[in-house]
């Protein structure tokens, strides 16, 4: 703990010396933008939309972390916090780790950014190539002004793609009858260790699979469980034999 508490010190002292960027007080289009917001803001996402604007006007680097269950207006503060970035020249890279997130989070910047000249664009596994190239000559020319990003590591990209192999096969011996039921949980779900799960995506991107996977009837892979075994769990099914929460 003394060494952990050591490097602490040496880590923020080193910050506290270090000249970062000083953005501008808040210019009368950041005033309305954030008066467009169609909802009423909690008092804790104020403070922190507040304190975020506050260091980024400090001529040191932030360091500040956001947290917050789903719905309580992380987005918000980061649309807010990018905008004013854009408005001193700067360009903004937000990062997500699910393409379904960066979709998600296009909208919402380019829906609050609409009336603005701000350049909003997406780039991902499910962006095309022609488009991607363009996004990434705006980002040199600075014609673009925020990018949605995801971004996983090479590795793990590779893994998505060895996963969706993978489930491809695993369907077609399911259909085959060479396979038994696939194990779920007290609630219905397939265990994280089912092959069927190996891509983190395929729980909650189902909506923007991989067109090569359209023969597979079934988006999350395989076979429905078994209704028998549903039921012994405490569980019911849909009409296409899933139960509750196996398909996002």
């Amino acid at each position: 703990m003394k060494e952990i508490a050591a490097q602490l010190i040496r880590l923020y002292s080193a910050r506290m010396a270090t000249k970062g960027y000083a953005f501008s007080p808040d210019t009368p289009w950041q005033r309305e933008l954030e008066d467009a917001f169609p909802y009423v803001e909690t008092p804790d996402q104020l403070a922190a939309i507040n304190e975020v604007k506050a260091d980024m006007e400090k001529p040191i680097p932030m360091d500040r972390i956001i947290c917050g269950d789903v719905g309580y207006g992380k987005t918000e503060v980061a649309v807010r916090a990018a905008f004013k970035a854009v408005q001193d020249g700067k360009q903004v890279a937000v990062l997500v780790p699910t393409t379904l997130l960066s979709h998600q989070h296009l909208a919402t910047f380019s829906d609050r950014m609409a009336p603005f000249p701000v350049v909003v664009r997406e780039l991902s596994r499910f962006t095309g190539a022609a488009e991607a190239e363009a996004t990434m000559a705006g980002i040199a020319d600075g014609s673009v002004d925020i990018v949605d990003r995801y971004a996983p590591d090479p590795a793990a990209d590779r893994a998505v793609q060895g996963s969706r192999a993978r489930r491809r096969r695993r369907g077609a011996a399911v259909r085959g009858g060479t396979q038994g039921v696939p194990e779920v949980d007290a609630h219905g779900r397939r265990r994280a260790d089912d092959v069927g799960d190996a891509d983190p995506e395929d729980a909650r991107d189902v909506a923007h699979r991989d067109p090569r996977d359209d023969d597979d009837p079934h988006p999350t892979g395989g076979a429905p469980p078994d209704p028998h075994v549903c039921r012994a769990l405490g569980s019911t099914t849909d009409r296409r034999g899933y139960p509750p929460g196996a398909v996002a």
